[in-house]
Order: C-alpha cells, then sequence, then structure tokens
C-alpha cells in the first residue's frame, strides 16, 4: 500500500517538465539558473522528490534521467561535447553540493 504524499511530509509539484527536452503545453517549466551552460532547477530536496513521483505515477513508461553536476562534472562539460549532450537530454538537472550552487 502506498503512503500518500501528503502523510510524507513532502509536497508533489504541481507539474514536472522535462527539462532537457523542453516543456509541453501542459506543463511548466521548474525555475532553473544557467550555470556553466546547463539548466540547473533551483528546486527544494521535497519538491524534486515530488516530481521524480509524479514521473513514477504517470501511466505511458517514458525513460527518463537526472543528472548532478558537481565541480568535476563542470570541468568535464567544458571540454566534451558528448558529456554537454547528455546533459542538455536529461530529465532533470539538481545541482551536487555548494561549491556548484556558490
Amino acid at each position: 500500500m502506498q503512503t500518500p504524499l501528503t502523510e510524507t511530509g513532502l509536497t508533489a509539484v504541481s507539474a514536472c517538465p522535462v527539462l532537457g527536452r523542453g516543456t509541453t503545453p501542459a506543463h511548466q517549466p521548474l525555475p532553473h539558473v544557467r550555470l556553466f551552460g546547463v539548466n540547473v532547477a533551483q528546486v527544494r530536496l521535497a519538491d524534486a522528490v515530488g516530481c521524480l513521483l509524479e514521473w513514477c505515477h504517470q501511466p505511458a513508461f517514458v525513460c527518463r534521467y537526472v543528472v548532478t553536476p558537481n565541480v568535476d562534472h563542470l570541468v568535464i562539460l567544458e571540454e566534451r561535447a558528448d558529456f554537454r549532450a547528455a546533459y542538455q537530454e536529461a530529465d532533470l538537472v539538481l545541482a551536487d553540493g555548494w561549491p556548484v550552487v556558490l
């Protein structure tokens, strides 16, 4: 039996888009900031979890992935086009650590 989201203390976002692949009219983009050529979501942990839970409850199977840029990734993003492309196609980009955020 699933625990309702309201009982977990988390709040789901009302619309969780596929950030790297654009959005649909039904979805508004999550707030983000462009850092090092990548759109990094400006969301709290509860919102990120809500987004993932929303994806899990969607009826159609869609392969999605989340990337978490850290300082090492930022260097690689500058050097490798294939790595940048993977980040551009990611469904959600979440900063991994304060050095990226600051």
